[in-house]
C-alpha cells in the first residue's frame, strides 16, 4: 500500500512539474514588447473585459502606461 501511495505521489509531482514548465515556456512565447525596448509610449487597458449592470451609472476602467514615459500621451474616451 505504501508503495502505491509513493508511486502516486511521484506521478502527481512529475505532472505538476511538467505543467509549470509548459506554462513558463508558453508565457515567454506570448510576451511581445510593444514599447520596442522603451522607445515607444504604450497605453493599454488593465483588463481585457468589464461587466457592469445597466443601472449602475458609472464604471471604472483602468489603463496602464509604460515604455517611453518622457513624452505626453492623450487618451480619448468616447462613449
Amino acid at each position: 500500500m505504501l508503495q502505491i501511495i509513493l508511486q502516486l505521489y511521484e506521478t502527481v509531482k512529475m505532472r505538476q512539474s511538467q505543467f509549470l514548465s509548459d506554462i513558463a515556456s508558453t508565457a515567454s512565447l506570448n510576451y511581445i514588447d510593444l514599447s520596442e525596448g522603451g522607445t515607444n509610449a504604450v497605453v493599454e487597458f488593465t483588463a481585457s473585459s468589464c461587466a457592469v449592470l445597466e443601472n449602475e451609472g458609472k464604471v471604472r476602467i483602468g489603463i496602464k502606461r509604460f515604455g517611453k514615459l518622457d513624452i505626453p500621451v492623450t487618451v480619448l474616451l468616447v462613449y
